[in-house]
């Protein structure tokens, strides 16, 4: 069970586990576009898969799904930053939350794609 290749996640799953140890990593039962959808297949009991716990918080509370230790892997992933329009977030939370990040994380800020 997997987001679809584009997921930003899904590369970073598979570097982990190949990583970690992982000799070869099975083809994915089916690839669905949204967390949503995956959240839904995986307590359906189609597959098992892989998901934030955040994404999963209300599920592991009701115990539709069950949480497997990850043994401390250094799971992380890149976010986007994205707002309407200029150069640079508006005044407010989103100009805070980008000011945080490049001062926490090196090589970040914000910069305008082409």
């Amino acid at each position: 069970m997997a987001r679809s290749p584009a997921a930003d996640f899904s590369a970073g799953r598979e570097h982990l586990l190949t990583a970690a140890g992982a000799a070869t990593l099975a083809e994915p039962l089916v690839e669905l576009s949204t967390t949503a959808a995956v959240r839904s297949t995986i307590a359906a009991g189609t597959a098992p898969g892989v998901l934030s716990a955040l994404a999963v918080r209300d599920d592991l509370a009701l115990h539709r799904l069950v949480a497997v230790p990850d043994r401390g892997l250094p799971l992380r992933r890149t976010l986007t930053a994205i707002w309407q329009t200029g150069p640079a977030p508006p005044p407010g939370p989103a100009r805070d939350l980008a000011a945080i990040a490049a001062k926490a994380v090196p090589g970040t800020g914000t910069r305008r794609k082409a």
